[in-house]
């Protein structure tokens, strides 16, 4: 551990990102556990609570397009800092919220400003990164990533359990300003600003999408990303259903982050050996296999462990599907083409919601098992488009 602290290898580098992203994502992690179960008390339905979440899915598709001409024109690291600020005081004001419509009010600013924080956040671990590391460095931040992903969930189940939500938004705030401040202590800078801004919205999104290999890289981020709609959009809804209370919500998401930390790191560093394809394979197949079969399963703990499992397969793809669209990437193109393609999570992330939530209406909770197990077998065979660079 003493090579992850020493600041002159880390000043203003990929380990000082790593710090940032850990106590922002541990952020994350204590809002995110109790988000599905927050609106669910105000509107007492798990269809509508799909359909709530889906919504702001939709603030962050449009925004990412509509701010790519601020993230072009500003400094990416003072952008970044903004951006951690707000958030920070976004989770205070929530912390004392009775009204669901303040609160759908401050959830939508705080979704624009997300996709902010995390437009700059990849063009500077981008910036960072020296030839042929970028993948390493994905994985080694990601790692980071998830210890926040890791601890948060946990904690936010004993919190919630003992008293309630609230205390968990005021905590949130304290990690993410805590965020901010690791930031500003480590001096990361990135004042590239590109002088001729792209202002066009449809001009943006046609040439986007007008490269086959962009195109593909997207749709597999997306499929990825539409995995975590179930483990932590659902699944608390699940465990809850079923009799267990808030606490085992923190034990399930606990045990789903320990497989990332322990082989993300390890699988980015033997890409460059085995290639994105083959990784990518070995991912999707996984998580297909472990959610069809929770489908089969009776028992709750089994299939609460099958998930568990099913973060090994996630391991091969979370920091690597990124990864792969950042390598394809030249000169400039990041500040303009990194934010449509983060996208791709909340559209993908969007469709699943609205599917799963229709579904609900009709079949009964564990059919969500299918359509999830399903997307994952329609992007396995799509990673077999793919272009190795």
């Amino acid at each position: 551990m003493g090579l992850l602290i020493n600041k002159k290898k880390v000043y203003g580098g990929i380990r000082g990102l790593a710090y940032v992203d850990l106590f922002i994502s541990l952020a994350g992690g204590l809002v995110t556990t109790i988000w599905a179960l927050y609106i669910d008390s105000f509107v007492h339905s798990d269809v509508l609570t799909g359909l709530v979440s889906g919504l702001l899915t939709f603030v962050s598709i449009v925004s990412y397009f509509l701010l790519i001409p601020l993230v072009e024109r500003s400094d990416k690291g003072k952008l970044h800092a903004i951006s951690l600020v707000l958030i920070a005081l976004s989770y205070f004001v929530l912390t004392f919220n009775k009204s669901f419509l303040f609160f759908l009010f401050i959830s939508i600013a705080v979704t624009i400003v997300y996709t902010i924080r995390i437009s700059t956040f990849g063009i500077i671990v981008k910036d960072k990164s020296k030839k042929g590391k970028l993948a390493e460095n994905e994985g080694f931040i990601y790692t980071f990533l998830n210890i926040g992903w890791l601890i948060g969930p946990l904690l936010a189940g004993y919190i919630a359990n003992l008293y309630g939500v609230e205390p968990i938004f005021f905590l949130g705030g304290v990690t993410a300003f805590a965020a901010f401040l690791l930031f500003k202590y480590w001096k990361i800078k990135d004042s590239h600003i590109k002088k001729r801004v792209d202002c066009n919205l449809i001009r943006n999104f046609i040439d986007f999408f007008k490269d086959r290999r962009r195109v593909l890289a997207y749709l597999i981020d997306g499929g990825s990303a539409t995995w975590w709609v179930l483990i932590y959009l659902y699944m608390p809804l699940f465990i809850i259903d079923k009799g267990l209370n808030e606490l085992w919500v923190g034990y399930f998401l606990f045990g789903v982050a320990v497989p990332l930390i322990i082989f993300e790191y390890a699988f980015s560093k033997i890409t460059a050996k085995y290639g994105f394809k083959r990784i990518f394979k070995i991912g999707f197949i996984s998580l297909a296999f472990f959610s069809l079969a929770s489908y089969f399963i009776s028992n709750t703990f089994l299939i609460l462990l099958a998930l568990i499992i099913a973060s090994f397969g996630m391991a091969f793809l979370e920091p690597m599907t990124e990864a792969y669209f950042l390598t394809l990437l030249k000169g400039d193109e990041a500040s303009r083409f990194y934010g449509p393609f983060n996208t791709t999570r909340d559209v993908n992330q969007f469709i699943s919601k609205i599917l799963a939530s229709l579904m609900l209406i009709f079949l009964p909770f564990k059919s969500i098992f299918l359509l999830f197990g399903a997307i994952m077998v329609l992007i396995f065979f799509l990673v077999f488009k793919i272009e190795e660079n």
